[in-house]
């Protein structure tokens, strides 16, 4: 791990030593780069590893940090009885329990049997902020004190929809209005598709990030769009991991933190979250959205990130694309003044509160109303080419791309059909979440990681709920690689529309705000 070629031995002595047992942390640029667990009757050899260590380059870095603590006795059984019990964590159980997982000091049933613990009995507010930040500090975090712009330094995260494609406009927008984005993004999970897949579509864009690329990102652009590294939060993958295979992932804390823990790293100052409700999103009611939202606010203020949350819509899909370069086109026309109005407004709500949480503007309409500025005036397209370019697109690439014939310069799809609508009316519900596991289907996702995506398959709108119809009028276009779309996508795409025979008024994209 890192430079340090002796961390299994660590690991090999922490099995087998006593009560009294000590960590020592070799930490270089933020990154954990090794461990050293030994009693006090080692310290010769803590020594020796530290002369080792200082062997690699000669001398220690100037910014290498050597931190000692001591694990607490720590009885994993009786911690796990305690919890099972319903019973609260202190603080140092919770972080014992982190750096046991991060150490891999721990068995995978006792690490299934504490988030079963913490599933059924639940956390309180300060068991869920502890976790959280013992997840986020047990690796990279990334600190901006030493610039003049660290007050200014923002991020969004969503809860997964469908053609939720915001942060390709809401990163360069913001960092047009002077904020710095290091957004931090996924890949698609389940149905939802993910920004860094969308952004993949475009040839040479490169999504792996070093923390100087990050930095260098927000010194020279304002932003970058990025995925996870593997020092981030490193204890949320193994719990993520563990959650998916033992029946936890559906737990509000346990979301709160894993969510938060990867956010805290990048050193934000404010954060938006966009949580969604609805057919499409993972939380179904607006109940259970805000159930979340308010434990996301409450856990990133504890931690003393400035937070709010926009409860949003999730039963139609947003905008018209569902599928990754289609959803690349039409972030383009959104930064080109066009694009979905619902898609535009949704960017401009999530743009305007975290303006307004860093007092560049006076209210929250004001935020709103710059983010559209900035849309329309040029200045968050130019920002977009900037990211392309700076992270491996051909500036001639970035500008085609963003230009009138960016369709020809993504992958495109071998076939296409054409769906009418089969009464005249108005479209009273279009199925997100039908929509999506057709794109799914189709290549648009991946059934297991690492696998390829085809990403010129989905689908594309002319029509959202609220729209007149007329009987025959074409309301959606199937991209998709196979020489005739197969029968039973196209009966679950033709089910996910409901025409009514009275006028129907579009819903509210955003539910409520939570500050």
């Amino acid at each position: 791990m890192g430079s340090c070629k002796y961390w299994l031995d660590f690991v090999q002595y922490f099995r087998y030593q006593g009560n009294s047992t000590y960590f020592l942390y070799f930490k270089h640029k933020h990154i954990l780069t090794g461990s050293l667990l030994t009693t006090a009757k080692y310290t010769t050899n803590a020594r020796n590893i530290l002369q080792r260590q200082r062997n690699v380059n000669n001398q220690i870095p100037k910014t290498f940090a050597i931190e000692t603590l001591k694990m607490s006795s720590l009885n994993l059984p009786k911690l796990l009885e305690k919890k099972r019990d319903g019973l609260e964590l202190r603080k140092d159980e919770i972080e014992d329990f982190i750096e046991a997982v991060v150490s891999t000091a721990i068995d995978e049933c006792q690490i299934g049997a504490m988030l079963m613990a913490m599933y059924l009995r639940g956390l309180t507010s300060a068991e869920t902020v502890a976790l959280t930040v013992a997840m986020a500090t047990r690796g990279s975090v990334m600190d901006w004190g030493d610039t003049d712009w660290a007050d200014r330094v923002v991020d969004k995260h969503s809860t997964g929809g469908v053609g939720d494609k915001t942060s390709l406009m809401l990163t360069p927008a913001l960092a047009a209005c002077g904020l710095k984005v290091p957004m931090i993004s996924a890949r698609g999970l389940a149905h939802t598709g993910g920004t860094i897949d969308k952004l993949e579509s475009i040839a040479g864009f490169n999504s792996n990030l070093s923390d100087n690329d990050i930095r260098s990102g927000l010194d020279n652009i304002g932003c970058v769009i990025c995925g996870q590294t593997g020092t981030i939060a490193p204890a949320d993958g193994v719990l993520y991991k563990t959650r998916d295979i033992t029946g936890t992932v559906p737990s509000i804390p346990l979301i709160t933190a894993s969510i938060l823990s990867k956010k805290a790293a990048e050193g934000l100052v404010s954060l938006v979250m966009d949580v969604k409700h609805g057919v499409g999103a993972f939380m179904p009611s607006v109940e259970a959205a805000t159930e979340l939202a308010d434990s996301l606010v409450r856990t990133a203020k504890a931690m003393g990130i400035r937070t709010s949350a926009v409860v949003s819509n999730m039963d139609a899909p947003i905008g018209f694309g569902i599928g990754n370069s289609l959803e690349v086109l039409e972030s383009v026309q959104v930064l080109k003044g066009g694009g979905s109005k619902d898609l535009r407004d949704l960017v401009a709500a999530l743009g305007g509160q975290l303006i307004y949480s860093v007092k560049r503007c006076s209210s929250r309409e004001d935020g709103e109303k710059r983010i559209k500025d900035v849309l329309d005036n040029g200045k968050a397209l130019e920002k977009f080419k900037e990211i392309l370019v700076f992270q491996g697109v051909t500036m001639e690439t970035a500008n085609h791309v963003c230009g009138d014939e960016g369709a020809y310069y993504l992958p495109a799809s071998g076939y296409r059909t054409e769906i009418v609508c089969p009464s005249s009316g108005w479209v009273s519900w279009l199925d997100s979440k039908r929509l999506a596991l057709v794109c799914f289907e189709l290549g648009a996702g991946r059934r297991v990681a690492g696998a390829p995506l085809q990403y010129g398959v989905g689908v594309w709108l002319d029509v959202g709920v609220g729209s007149e119809v007329a009987r025959g009028q074409r309301w959606v276009t199937v991209h998709h690689d196979t020489a005739v779309l197969d029968k039973g996508l196209e009966e679950e795409i033709k089910e996910s529309l409901v025409i009514s025979d009275v006028p129907i008024d579009a819903p509210d994209r955003v539910t409520k705000i939570i500050e």
